[in-house]
Parts: structure tokens; C-alpha cells; sequence
């Protein structure tokens, strides 16, 4: 369907519900709808997406939207958005959404944020605004957002903080682990990896990660984390002793831990003399 039928299908919509009160003012056309829908369908007529809310006032280029539902209907999961205020851009698909905005999908991920913006020709949601993302046993929260509709892959711009509640064998206690970065951070939810960037730190029960970068694998099914990678300029705290190298792999359940490039351990004794360990030989 192009872009013509569609605003007109968007049109007959929006008459569907309720004849429009129009005020004129300078040769500009401004309709007031209550209780509208707006949809799209493919041209095998599949709907894609729809926006339901109580007040459209509709303008030239702009619809301005209250108390707005909005579903996108993908091949693989849905989505529905929830917001006070909201606008519906003509020109370029983009419909703005702010004021107590909540992503929803069926997959189970949740985002809150003040304002979000839908761009349906790029198939991408973004905003600025500070967001708070939950799934599963994970909640994100960071500055800025770039994602696809369905929120399986998303692009967390800066300031960055993860913590991930991990279920403990056999008992009802869970363990914390937090992850904080400058960002960005990407995730993958599907594949259940995420990859963070620029000061990124690991805190939990077993001690502490520094490094440039970390790639971050877990398993929302059992809610564990299965295997941190950290590179560079890594560093380690534990038990009262730091490590240091160029990379390293982290095994949480197996509570395995391997440096490799020029790994250097101070290992600090019950004298309070600190034994140097330079275990150059590594890799």
C-alpha cells in the first residue's frame, strides 16, 4: 500500500468514529476526533500497526494524539505502547510519544521513559531521555535508546547500569551482580549477550572486573550469568588481591577464572606484605 491510501485509509479511520467539529482559521484546517483509531495494513493485508486514544486534533502535517494505545504487529513479536501525549508526523511516518511512556512486548521486555519516538519507515524507537528497561532477571537503565520495535536488540547510548539478579542452586537466595559502563551498550536478548564499552566495571559477591570492554553472556531461562569476557586494561579485585592483563575470562558457575596477555597477580599476605606474581608466560 503507498503512502497515499494509507493516509487515506488513516482519514476514512478517523471519520469512522466520529464526525469531525473543523475550525477554520487563515486557509488552515484543524478537525477534532474523540475515541479514534489509525491502522496500516500491507498490501497483502496483514495490519502492521494501529493507534487507538481519546483526542485527535488533526492538523495539515501533524495529528496531535492523547491517551494513546499504539500496537506494532511483527513477524515475530509485538508491541504496545502506552503515553499521555503524542503526535503522528505525516511527512515522514513518525509518531512521538511522551508524558509516562511504557513499552510493552509479548516476549516480556518492559521499557519506561518520558518520551519515545517510532519511526515506522525505519522500523526503529529511539529517544534521549533516560530509560529503564526490565527482562526477566535483568534491568537496565541508561541515557538514550536505539532499538528495533520488537526491543530484542537494543542500542543503550550512555551512562549505563545493569543489574542482573542471578537464582542461586538449590535455594531461594539470589545473587547480585551489577554492570556499569560509559557506554554504549548493545544486547541481544535472543542470543542472550550483551557488550559493553569505555570503563566498565563488574561488582557481585565474588569481587571486581575493570576493563575497556566486556562481552557479557547469560541464560534468562535458569537466570544466571553463564561467561564474562573482559578486554583490555583489565583489572581484577578478589579476596583482598588484584590481578591485571590484557584479557580475561570469567565463569561465574564454575567460579573459574583465566588471564591471558601478560596476566600480573599481587597476591597480598596476612603480614601485609604484598608478593608480587608476575605471570609473564601467559599469553
Amino acid at each position: 500500500m503507498n503512502k497515499t491510501k494509507m493516509f487515506a485509509f488513516f482519514i476514512l479511520c478517523l471519520f469512522a468514529f466520529n464526525s469531525p467539529v473543523i475550525f477554520g482559521q487563515d486557509n488552515s484546517v484543524d478537525q477534532e476526533m474523540h475515541e479514534f483509531r489509525l491502522s496500516s495494513f500491507s498490501e497483502k493485508g496483514k495490519k502492521g500497526w494501529e493507534v487507538k486514544g481519546s483526542c485527535a486534533n488533526i492538523f495539515s502535517d501533524t495529528v496531535f494524539l492523547d491517551d494513546i494505545i499504539a500496537n506494532m504487529y511483527g513477524d515475530t513479536d509485538s508491541l504496545v505502547l502506552v503515553a499521555d501525549k503524542g503526535r503522528y508526523d505525516k511527512k515522514d511516518s513518525r509518531i512521538h510519544l511522551e508524558k509516562d511512556v511504557v513499552a510493552t512486548t509479548a516476549s516480556g521486555a518492559r521499557l519506561v521513559t518520558d518520551s519515545l519516538d517510532w519511526l515506522q519507515n525505519q522500523q526503529l524507537v529511539r529517544t534521549d531521555d533516560n530509560v529503564v528497561i526490565d527482562k526477566e532477571n535483568m534491568k537496565t537503565t541508561a541515557c538514550g535508546l536505539r532499538a528495533k520495535p520488537d526491543l530484542n536488540k537494543v542500542r543503550l547510548i550512555k551512562d549505563v547500569k545493569v543489574d542482573i539478579n542471578e537464582q542461586k542452586p538449590d535455594s531461594d537466595l539470589k545473587n547480585l551482580t551489577t554492570i556499569t559502563c560509559n557506554g554504549p551498550l548493545e544486547i541481544d536478548y535472543k542470543k542472550e549477550v550483551a557488550i559493553f564499552n569505555k570503563n566498565v566495571v563488574v561488582n557481585n559477591i565474588d569481587g571486581e572486573i575493570y576493563s575497556d570492554r566486556m562481552l557479557v553472556y547469560f541464560d534468562f531461562k535458569n537466570k544466571k550469568l553463564v561467561k564474562i569476557i573482559a578486554r583490555g586494561n583489565v583489572k581484577i579485585l578478589k579476596d583482598g588481591n588484584t590481578s591485571y592483563s590484557k584479557k580475561a575470562v570469567y565463569l561465574p558457575n564454575e567460579k573459574t577464572l583465566v588471564l591471558t596477555g601478560r596476566p600480573k597477580i599481587i597476591i597480598y599476605s596476612t603480614e601485609s606484605m604484598g608478593e608480587l606474581l608476575d605471570a609473564s608466560s601467559g599469553n
